[in-house]
């Protein structure tokens, strides 16, 4: 490990009692006046060297406080099993081994695969006029920016220029962008 100041660590630490907020650049000016060659250090290095150095020191002591005040409560109880706990080596209850697995999936119902795609009218049930008006505006809309976008990539293609091609691609990546975020 690389060779760190016991004074700046004890500062760091002081410092970071009393603020543990406080940034590592901060503490890196302060200890700059204690030792004159932490200033050449980064600031990476100052924070492993110090600042967690004394983060993991601070960490610790409030963890022997909390398992003092832990010990100190275990102390007054029996020793045993606590209460809802299952004992050691058991399985839990919902998992089915050998044949009961076996039987399990022989006996359970699958459901019915679901057909996908679209529904005919009858199928919808009734359907709302201002449904139909907009889906119908939409496949209109739809067909149409598909044959734009047939003759635009045709176009391209006869002109034979890759720099075309890549206008029209990046062209159609814009519209989908504004598209998806509209």
């Amino acid at each position: 490990m690389a060779n760190v100041n016991p004074e700046v660590l004890d500062m760091v630490v002081r410092a970071l009692q009393k603020d543990p907020n406080l940034r590592s650049t901060d503490l890196q000016e302060r200890a700059t006046e204690i030792d004159k060659s932490i200033g050449s250090l980064s600031g990476r290095q100052f924070h492993a060297r110090y600042g967690l150095q004394a983060r993991k020191r601070l960490a610790g002591s409030n963890r022997s406080r909390k398992g003092r005040k832990k010990a100190s409560a275990k102390a007054g109880r029996k020793t045993g099993r606590k209460p809802g706990r299952k004992a050691v080596g058991r399985r839990p209850a919902g998992r089915k081994t050998g044949a009961r697995k076996k039987a399990g999936r022989r006996t359970a119902r699958r459901k019915a695969p679901q057909k996908r795609g679209r529904r005919t009218k009858s199928q919808r049930g009734a359907t709302d006029p201002v449904r139909e008006v907009l889906t119908d505006s939409y496949r209109e809309k739809r067909d149409a920016l598909e044959t734009a976008m047939d003759r635009a990539f045709e176009r391209s293609i006869k002109g034979d220029s890759v720099q075309g091609i890549n206008e029209l691609l990046s062209s159609i990546e814009r519209g989908i962008r504004d598209f998806e975020s509209a």
